[in-house]
């Protein structure tokens, strides 16, 4: 694409939580800070999370190298969560919170939006040098209002972006350096194209775990959680 030149739109839609998916991404646990005096018990909670998820659907886990896969299989065999529902990736990372530091899957394209919402979803715009440019929301479908478990969704083929937020570690903790490239290690590992989020020249900031959506165009959040001073 020329520079300066107008990106092509591209609608795109979040699905909601309670929708139909392939996998939940989580990390092995190994931060001991994160659970002070309590840690011990954390990989045996973890493994029976795993347990009941790995019987519905894959499960990608992230752990640090071959040692820490090593502890978690010994942990999920004896835990009967053994499973070849589960998918190992080995990627360092500082902290284990996937829902923030991760990245947010979209889908993109004809089969992105529901049936009952056409026009009623956010619009945004993406270059081709995978940056991506906040725009402005369209006009809600008055539809947005119905109960959302009611909708149907389409069908259609769809391309599956990956939303590769910048990850700070909450402006708290020095050391996220790894955690920063979980986004795009899982964006690769599922073919997913790669969106940076811009606002001017500035990467966003935003934490998954800080929104939650209902995938006809209604996000919920909190000004304390999500807004920077």
């Amino acid at each position: 694409m020329a520079e300066g030149a107008t990106p092509p739109r591209i609608d795109c839609r979040m699905p909601a939580e309670w929708e139909p998916h392939e996998s939940t991404w989580l990390a092995w646990p190994h931060h001991r800070d994160d659970w002070p005096g309590k840690f011990e018990p954390i990989p045996w909670v973890y493994a029976e999370i795993i347990r009941h998820l790995s019987r519905h659907e894959r499960v990608d886990l992230i752990v640090n190298d071959a040692a820490s896969e090593k502890q978690a299989r010994k942990v999920l065999e004896r835990a009967n969560a053994s499973s070849e529902n589960i998918r190992f990736h080995r990627w360092p990372t500082d902290r284990i919170w996937t829902r923030d530091s991760g990245c947010t899957f979209v889908k993109c394209g004809a089969g992105a939006a529901a049936r009952e919402n056409r026009g009623g979803h956010d619009s945004s715009r993406a270059r081709n040098d995978a940056s991506f440019t906040l725009s402005s929301r369209a006009k809600r479908d008055p539809s947005l209002a119905n109960d959302p478990a009611q909708s149907v969704f389409s069908t259609e083929p769809y391309s599956l972006f990956a939303i590769k937020w910048h990850f700070n570690a909450w402006a708290k903790y020095p050391n996220f350096q790894r955690d920063e490239k979980i986004g795009s290690h899982m964006a690769h590992a599922t073919h997913a194209r790669k969106v940076r989020p811009l606002f001017g020249k500035q990467r966003v900031v935003l934490e998954g775990g800080s929104i939650d959506v209902n995938g006809r165009g209604t996000l919920l959040t909190t000004e304390e959680c999500l807004l920077s001073k």
